[in-house]
């Protein structure tokens, strides 16, 4: 299920904005915080993501946070301002990945700008699985090559090697990462 952090320090306008959130899609979760300082407390413990920023906050003025939170977490970030500054914001935060939008809000452009992000949001998150994925992976080849090499040495080919860690991992029901690391330490303690 998608998350939404709204950040604003209006309780006028924190209440519009759950309405025109809830309106787009009910079974959003989300929350809302009154400052900069809480929203940072609220990311460090929960991932979210789309975070909205209603600019400016009690304790800060908004922006510097959407950059922060842009740059550290993948969350996409939406920052509400006066159309009197959007251009001068909307050109600096660009590059950090920060959509602004003016106040007050168009409601069709709202729910555009938030299904973007939140689609935007899952499709982060597949890429940052699919890269998880594939670390594991690279962790994987390299504790198995590192134990093929140590096979290697003892006069074990290539082949033998690799049917070698397959085999065991196999007869033993773990994975051959785990087999490749117990090998590597039975070498360094033989080596001792």
């Amino acid at each position: 299920m998608n998350s939404i952090l709204l950040v604003s320090s209006s309780i006028n306008a924190r209440h519009t904005l759950i309405d025109m959130i809830q309106a787009i899609d009910c079974r959003y979760q989300f929350k809302s915080v009154n400052s900069g300082s809480e929203a940072r407390r609220e990311v460090e413990n929960y991932s979210y993501d789309v975070i909205i920023i209603n600019y400016p906050l009690v304790d800060e003025l908004g922006d510097s946070l959407a950059c922060e939170i842009s740059n550290k977490y993948s969350a996409s970030v939406i920052l509400i301002v006066k159309p009197d500054i959007l251009a001068d914001l909307d050109n600096r935060l660009f590059s950090y990945g920060v959509m602004s939008i003016a106040k007050p809000l168009s409601r069709p452009l709202f729910n555009q700008l938030v299904k973007a992000s939140i689609a935007n949001a899952n499709k982060i998150r597949r890429l940052y699985d699919e890269n998880n994925k594939l670390k594991k992976k690279y962790e994987e080849l390299k504790y198995v090559s590192k134990a093929k090499a140590l096979l290697i040495k003892k006069g074990y080919t290539e082949d033998e090697a690799h049917h070698y860690i397959e085999k065991r991992a196999m007869d033993e029901r773990i994975s051959k990462l785990q087999i490749s690391i117990d090998l590597i330490n039975k070498c360094h303690e033989e080596a001792k």
